[in-house]
């Protein structure tokens, strides 16, 4: 008895793993990719040269340069940084 049900039972699992076909399906070919043609040049830039000015930070008994703390400007209204950001 248990033979049967365990024959029965790959039997059914067996046709329900079949891939099955619909008549008069059209299958649609898919469209082949094309490559995009970048149009722009390519632009030269120059990356931007800030002027060193050394200024010595000591923190813990640990000396070291700055060489743009010129730049620090917290509030914005250093003449000269903005003159350099524009």
């Amino acid at each position: 008895m248990t033979k049967y049900i365990f024959l029965g039972a790959l039997l059914l699992s067996l046709t329900a793993c079949q891939k099955s076909e619909e008549p008069g399906a059209a299958t649609v070919a898919p469209e082949p990719a094309t490559a995009v043609k970048d149009t722009s040049p390519a632009v030269a830039m120059e990356e931007p040269m800030p002027e060193k000015r050394p200024y010595e930070l000591t923190l813990h008994g640990v000396t070291r340069v700055d060489d743009y703390f010129w730049l620090r400007d917290d509030k914005r209204s250093d003449p000269e940084v903005l003159a350099y950001l524009e």
